[in-house]
């Protein structure tokens, strides 16, 4: 199936992970943070990234959320609920992750998502839990805040959609 089908836009972006999806349904973070440019800086920036991911689903009822060894990204079994993609430039991380909570998962048919191609896709309404945005968005901050200041971040109605430490 082409992407031009589904009417939606195409966008080029400077971040590792290949091609995916952001629509409607899915919480993105963009967890931009000082990374030094190391490699194995960078891999733990990824690591992080999907540990809050993972901790959020497993909180949320998804015990079976785990990484897939060479594969990036959070798993349910073979099928990838989160998707991580980062940039480092300057000493600045970019980009972040994406979670597949409810979105359509028909437009995911049109890519091969992260360039997968013996690969599917799920989401938390999928797998049978059920879970909100604004919920999940919530428990993403406390994490993100706890990793990365030490939980000296309050999250309120000001600054619960775009956050900065």
């Amino acid at each position: 199936m082409d992407p031009k089908t589904l009417d939606i836009p195409i966008i080029n972006t400077n971040r590792g992970g290949d091609i995916t999806y952001h629509g409607p349904g899915q919480l993105v973070a963009y967890v931009i943070v000082d990374v030094e440019i190391r490699k194995e800086a960078i891999a733990n920036h990824v690591y992080a990234l999907e540990q809050i991911v993972i901790d959020t689903l497993i909180a949320s009822g998804l015990d079976d959320a785990k990484r897939l060894p060479g594969f990036p990204g959070v798993w349910i079994d073979e099928r990838k609920i989160a998707a991580v993609g980062v940039r480092v430039a300057r000493g600045r991380s970019m980009h972040g992750f994406a979670l597949n909570v409810s979105p359509d998962l028909k437009n995911f048919s049109a890519i091969v998502p992260c360039g997968l191609t013996n690969k599917s896709v799920t989401s938390m309404a999928a797998e049978g839990v059920p879970a909100t945005i604004d919920f999940l968005s919530k428990q993403i901050i406390t994490r993100v805040a706890n990793h990365w200041t030490g939980g000296a971040f309050t999250i309120s109605s000001e600054n619960r959609d775009f956050v900065s430490f």
